[in-house]
C-alpha cells in the first residue's frame, strides 16, 4: 500500500486497516516516506526496500504523485497497480488527459497492468481480499457467486447489502475507474472464466467496444453465465454527471437498450433491480434463463 499512513482516519491507513480487518492472509506491506509501521505491520520507505516484488500495489497518493509512484512500481517489478486518485481524464481538461496518458504510457512500456485511476479498490471473496479505502471495504461482505464490474465504486456497499437481503453474495466487485488500461470488458472476460462466478452484473456508464461486448455476451451465454446490466446516465442531466464522474461519455440510452436486447443481456432500472435480478439468477443454478 503506497501512501499508507500510521494516522487513523487517513485514506492510506484505512486501506491497510480494511485488509487486516477482513482477514487477508497474504503479505501486506505499508509504504510511506518514514517507513512507519501501520496496524502492527512492518513499514517500508519504498517499494525497492521490500524483500520480494509485490503482486499488487494500491497507490493511495494524490494525482500529482501517481505518475512517479507508478514508475517506481515498474522499477520494483510490481505486476499490477490500482490507482485510487482522481484528477485524470474525468476532469475533461488537458492537464487531466495528459496525466492519464502518462500513466498509460508507463504501463505499456514496462508491462504493468492498471486498474483505474479514479477507483476505490477491488474485492474478491475467494481470496479474502477487500482492498480499498471506503468504509464498506472494512465490513464483512457476504460471499457468493455474483461478480460485478462497475463504473461507480460508490455503489459497492449498496450492491453488497441488497444482495445479502436477497439471499445472495459477491464473488468479485471491481470498480474499473477511468480504464486507463484494464477495461470493464477485460473484467467481463475474466468473470466468464472465473469458476467462483455464476452471474455477471454490470453498472455501465459507457462501453469502449460494442463488437467485443457482443462476442463476450455470446460467450457468457454459452457458458451459462447470464449478464444483468444497469445503465447509468440515462437522462441528459445524468449523462452530464457521468462525464463529470468518469472519463467517458454516457452514450445514447436507447442505443444501449438495443445492444443489450440484441446480446441477451437483461437490462434493469435500478441498483435494487440489479441486485435482485442477479440474486434470482444465482439461486436458479443450472436452470438460469434470461427470458
Amino acid at each position: 500500500v503506497v501512501g499508507a499512513s500510521a494516522t487513523p482516519g487517513k485514506l492510506g491507513h484505512s486501506v491497510v486497516r480494511n485488509l487486516v480487518r477482513t482477514g487477508f492472509v497474504g503479505r501486506i506491506s505499508p509504504i510511506n516516506t518514514t517507513g512507519a509501521d501501520v496496524e502492527g505491520l512492518k513499514g517500508y520507505r519504498s517499494l525497492s526496500d521490500l524483500p520480494e516484488p509485490a503482486d499488487v500495489a494500491f497507490l493511495v497518493v494524490p494525482a500529482t504523485g501517481a505518475i512517479e509512484a507508478l514508475q517506481q512500481c515498474c522499477d520494483a517489478g510490481v505486476k499490477v497497480a490500482i490507482i485510487g486518485a482522481s484528477g485524470f481524464a474525468e476532469l475533461g481538461s488537458a492537464e487531466g488527459n495528459s496525466r492519464q496518458s502518462q500513466l498509460s504510457n508507463i504501463a505499456e512500456s514496462c508491462g504493468i497492468r492498471l486498474v483505474g485511476p479514479n477507483t476505490n479498490g477491488v474485492f474478491s471473496s475467494m481470496d479474502r481480499l477487500s482492498l480499498g479505502y471506503n468504509a464498506a471495504h472494512g465490513n464483512a461482505i457476504e460471499s457468493g457467486t455474483v461478480a460485478i464490474a462497475s463504473h461507480s465504486g460508490a455503489l459497492f456497499d449498496g450492491v453488497a447489502r441488497r444482495l445479502r437481503q436477497f439471499g445472495a453474495g459477491l464473488s468479485k466487485f471491481v470498480p474499473v475507474g477511468n480504464e486507463a488500461d484494464l477495461t470493464m470488458l477485460d473484467f467481463i472476460e475474466y468473470f466468464i472464466d472465473d469458476p467462483s462466478t455464476s452471474v455477471i452484473g454490470l453498472i455501465v456508464e459507457g462501453l469502449t467496444d460494442g463488437d467485443r461486448f457482443r462476442r463476450l455476451a455470446e460467450r457468457s451465454r454459452r457458458r451459462g453465465k447470464p449478464i444483468v446490466a444497469l445503465k447509468l446516465g440515462r437522462s441528459a442531466a445524468g449523462a452530464g454527471a457521468t462525464l463529470a464522474h468518469s472519463s467517458r461519455l454516457a452514450g445514447s440510452a436507447r442505443a444501449y437498450d438495443a445492444l443489450f436486447r440484441e446480446c441477451g443481456v437483461a437490462r434493469v432500472p435500478s441498483v435494487e433491480a440489479l441486485a435482485g435480478g442477479c440474486a434470482v439468477l444465482a439461486g436458479l443454478g443450472s436452470n438460469r434463463r434470461l427470458d
